[in-house]
């Protein structure tokens, strides 16, 4: 990499690992050329990945990435429109080993509040019992 506007040649190592950022340089001049630097880098590289490996995809699914107001991931309260109704239902959601989207839902007018949210939460674990652990 090189940003001729500051005049320095080096490498960039930029990770994102469990909601972390991790970036450093490696100029050229500092590790006696480009080869060094390049296996400074890499050394850098391989430290990160060992400290925070990746996530498996049932550990990615369980990540609250927007706060939840149920408190589980994956489970919302929603108002469905159906054929000009409204529905109200507990949706579970989740993603199958094949990365196709899964949604099931559970009308509170049918099972009632605690039971729908009971039978949501229930589903994606379920769901996500099904993945496999790699």
């Amino acid at each position: 990499m090189f940003y001729p506007e500051q005049s320095v040649a080096c490498f960039r190592v930029k990770l994102y690992r469990q909601g972390a950022m991790f970036q450093e340089y490696y100029p050229f001049k500092n590790h006696n050329g480009e080869d060094g630097a390049l296996e400074a880098a890499k050394r850098y590289w391989k430290e990160v990945r060992e400290s925070f490996p990746k996530l498996t995809r049932k550990q990615s699914m369980q990540v609250e990435r927007i706060k939840s107001k149920t408190g589980v991931v994956g489970v919302t309260r929603v108002v469905q429109k159906i054929k000009g109704f409204e529905y109200e239902v507990w949706r579970a959601t989740w993603t199958d080993f094949r990365g196709n989207r899964r949604i099931r839902t559970f009308s509170i007018n049918k099972y009632g509040e605690a039971e729908a949210r009971k039978r949501a939460v229930a589903a994606r674990k379920q769901g996500l019992d099904d993945l496999p652990d790699a």
